[in-house]
């Protein structure tokens, strides 16, 4: 799944793919061979956040802190917005979600 931030803090945000294997979730920037940090989704707490918010979850763990993160399975367009694909972006988010409480990750 691709990461990113929506609105004006695409321009600044970090992107790259979030990878959930094994009970670990990593980060691995666009254009790096390798993850920027990985850790296990036990420590992770995770919380989906409002519709209209820049974001939608907000990882956090001891290692990487707070993290609002944009989940879509496409590449996210860093200039312009879709209400479509904002929510195909939920529904990814929604399976994210998911998926790390399965692994571990607390829901807040």
């Amino acid at each position: 799944m691709t990461a990113g931030r929506r609105l004006f803090p695409t321009l600044t945000g970090v992107y790259g793919v979030l990878r959930l294997h094994d009970g670990l979730l990593e980060f691995v920037p666009d254009g790096s061979p390798a993850a920027l940090w990985r850790v296990p989704a036990t420590t992770v707490t995770v919380t989906q956040r409002g519709y209209f918010a820049s974001s939608d979850l907000s990882l956090n763990s001891p290692d990487t802190g707070e993290l609002g993160v944009t989940v879509s399975r496409d590449r996210i367009s860093r200039f312009l917005g879709s209400e479509n694909r904002e929510r195909r972006q939920r529904l990814y988010a929604d399976e994210l979600l998911g998926a790390l409480v399965l692994s571990g990750a607390t829901l807040r």
